[in-house]
This record gives structure tokens, C-alpha cells and sequence, in this order.
């Protein structure tokens, strides 16, 4: 007996086999992207080489690529991080950081300590063409560790655990 083919069943045939495409296409996409590094937050710069020197406090706002350095006193850095950067990053986590953009360019280099960088600025408006800073991030806008859930303990728990804490009255 053949199998006969509605409209209907190959309409959602098609359908099925489009679904399909389509997510494997932005599967295959989405696996080679990379995030950006996360910058944001309240940062510490000392002048390299210059221990007496006065600590700078710096502020980066960031989303995705794109990042305001706010530096005491001075006017803020509209930055930009290069997507060729964002890949080399994702794909060497020691590689330095590259932000461009307002007239300034911003190196962020890596330290074996966690969260402290070698930062050089360059820009037209310093007194010095180029000034290297050794930065540490006291505050991060976005904290790392775990979720809210698991810091309270309550990832396995049921929410609805006070029903089967009660006494069953069992006659």
C-alpha cells in the first residue's frame, strides 16, 4: 500500500526540515563567536616604575566591544575593542587588550596576577605622548562566581519544600 502524501503532511514536512536548517546554521554560527573580556568596573592605575607616585582611581563602563574609561579628572575615553581582538583574546586568554577610538588608544596587558594589568594609554591629550600604568580592578561591575541560587544553597532544593515538611495526619 503506498503512502499517500497530503498537502498538509508535506507543508509540515518542509516546515520540520527548515526548523531543522535553520538551527543548525545558527549553531554552526554562534559556536565561533567570542565575548569580548570583561572590563567593567572601578580600577586602581599606578604610574609604572613610580611607587610614591598618586594612585589614579579609573572608571571602565562597558558593553560588548565598545567601553568608556573614565580616568580622575580627565575627560573620558570613548573605546573600541577591534573584532580581530576579540577573537585573539577568546582564543589566547594571556593576549594583551586592544581599545582604540577618541584620539586614544589603550593597551591592556595581562599580569600572573588575577586581575591586575599593564596598561598603556596613549593619547594626544597627556602631558607625555604615552603613560604606562600597572592597574588593578578593586571592583568589578559585574561580579564572577557563582549564581544567586547556588550562593544561598537553594540549587537542588524545591521551592515548594514546606509542603513535604509538614506532618502527613495519617489516620
Amino acid at each position: 500500500m503506498p503512502i499517500k502524501l497530503t498537502n498538509a503532511t508535506a507543508v509540515y514536512a518542509i516546515m520540520l526540515v527548515v526548523f531543522a536548517a535553520g538551527m543548525w546554521t545558527i549553531l554552526a554560527y554562534g559556536s565561533t563567536l567570542r565575548a569580548p573580556p570583561d572590563l567593567a568596573g572601578e580600577w586602581e592605575l599606578t604610574a609604572e616604575g613610580n611607587d610614591a607616585a598618586k594612585v589614579l582611581r579609573a572608571t571602565i563602563e562597558q558593553s560588548g566591544r565598545f567601553a568608556r574609561l573614565r580616568i580622575s579628572g580627565r575627560q573620558p575615553y570613548e573605546l573600541e575593542m577591534p573584532r580581530a581582538d576579540v577573537r585573539a583574546v577568546g582564543e589566547m586568554p594571556g593576549a594583551p587588550i586592544r581599545l582604540a577610538g577618541n584620539g586614544a588608544s589603550v593597551v591592556l596587558e595581562p599580569q600572573p596576577t588575577p586581575d591586575v594589568y599593564r596598561v598603556t594609554i596613549d593619547s594626544s591629550d597627556l602631558k607625555q605622548q604615552q603613560q604606562a600604568f600597572i592597574a588593578r580592578i578593586i571592583a568589578r561591575a559585574h561580579p564572577r562566581g557563582s549564581s544567586p541560587r547556588k550562593a544561598n544553597g537553594n540549587a537542588t532544593r524545591s521551592s515548594n519544600t514546606s509542603a513535604s515538611s509538614k506532618p502527613s495526619h495519617a489516620p
